[in-house]
């Protein structure tokens, strides 16, 4: 009862306050335990750890909700200016971070050759941290995004990386290189937990979270090389972090593009009868405050993980749009279309698959998500439909152009 009502007065219930608050009463519960049969110091000292705990995990909210704070401040300001003031110059620093990273776990893996424990194999279904079992397929291929195949991939190419790239022949190195490099990151991610057993693998996630679990495996295997423990889990969680935050303020920047575009006019001229309301909602200020308030409600309020999960479908479905106006592109141009036909019906198929267990698995428990899932799930079919009405006019216009020669 202590717990609960200490953890009532705790903005959005947070997993660090949770454990914070869980480990002092813990160690209150021994200390009480020991005090009975003993004297009143000993009723004091549990008295004490208890209350320290809570007030640490007070003051662990206040802190978390100011750099929340900070994140939007920061976020909002990075979104509206040039992208070679703020955005560009800070990704490139963070970037020497990331690569040292890369290179210090990779060093850390070949030196230490662990013995992976997880089973490489354990069937259909997976289960989770929690220990409820879950499908493997379809929900793997809409979770295990980057370095694969990801529509958050191709807003970012548009929207941030054409403005710093120096010239065309660059593209491919950038784009396929940083795909590749995020597939390493994915390996080296499951190497950090492989070596675990199954037990000791749900305990760090439930207790510390999976950045910590990250940060612990390349850490110990950076014990080989003779960096201490607690030096390598701060430098990767750092890394981390710096990382996340480009995701932060590129992904603000991109929503703020998306929410401008609803209200810019269809043709090339600029704002040219334009309503005084579709010219406000169109600022670049005002579409960025919409997107760091959104952000903050879900962030405060401890809502943004309730439409986590079908993040990767609708990752996904972006990535079979885009890949359909390649296709478009490719077939218009006379140019071999199958590679980026075949994979894009691959990408419906399996994020409308996806939808549709999500969708099952939370009727009547999380109404929200439902609505969420019911949404993507119209726009899954409209993509369909999208797909066949403009391959259909796509085809004709091929026919239509006279060959080489």
């Amino acid at each position: 009862d202590a717990v609960s009502a200490a953890l009532g007065g705790l903005p959005g219930g947070g997993e660090v306050e949770l454990s914070v608050l869980r480990a002092g009463a813990e160690a209150a519960a021994r200390l009480g335990l020991r005090a009975l049969g003993a004297d009143d110091r000993g009723a004091a000292a549990a008295a004490e750890a208890f209350v320290g705990a809570v007030v640490r995990a007070r003051a662990s909210a206040v802190a978390q909700t100011f750099w929340l704070l900070v994140l939007f401040a920061y976020v909002f300001v990075a979104s509206v200016v040039p992208v070679w003031i703020l955005l560009q110059p800070r990704d490139y620093l963070n970037s020497y971070l990331l690569y040292a990273m890369i290179l210090l776990g990779f060093a850390g893996i070949l030196a230490t050759a662990p013995r992976l424990q997880m089973s490489a194999w354990a069937g259909w279904s997976a289960t989770d941290p929690s220990g409820q079992p879950g499908m493997l397929f379809p929900l793997l291929f809409v979770t295990v995004a980057c370095g694969a195949c990801s529509g958050f991939h191709a807003l970012v190419a548009s929207g941030t990386s054409a403005k710093q790239v120096d010239r065309e022949a660059h593209i491919l190195p950038v784009a396929y290189g940083g795909m590749l490099v995020e597939g390493l990151l994915a390996v080296m991610a499951l190497i950090s937990v492989g070596y675990l057993t199954g037990d000791e693998y749900r305990a760090i996630i439930v207790g510390k979270g999976s950045v910590a679990a990250f940060a612990g495996g390349l850490a110990t295997f950076a014990t080989r090389l003779g960096i201490p423990i607690q030096a390598g889990t701060t430098f990767v969680a750092l890394a981390i972090s710096a990382f996340m935050l480009t995701t932060l303020d590129t992904a603000t920047r991109l929503t703020r593009f998306a929410w401008q575009e609803l209200f810019l006019p269809r043709g090339m001229g600029a704002s040219v009868g334009l309503g005084p309301l579709r010219r406000h909602l169109g600022n670049p200020w005002v579409a960025t405050a919409v997107a760091v308030a959104v952000a903050g409600y879900l962030a405060l309020s401890g809502e943004g993980m309730t439409i986590w999960p079908v993040f990767g479908a609708s990752n996904q479905l972006l990535a079979a749009l885009t890949l359909l106006a390649v296709s478009l592109y490719l077939i218009r141009r006379r140019l071999p279309y199958l590679v980026a036909l075949l994979p894009m019906v691959l990408m419906v198929a399996i994020s409308g698959w996806a939808l549709v267990v999500l969708f099952g698995s939370n009727w009547g428990k999380r109404p929200a998500l439902v609505l969420a899932t019911l949404f993507l799930l119209a726009m899954a079919v409209l993509l369909i439909v999208l797909a066949v009405l403009s391959l259909r006019q796509a085809r004709p216009a091929e026919q239509s152009v006279p060959g080489p020669g």
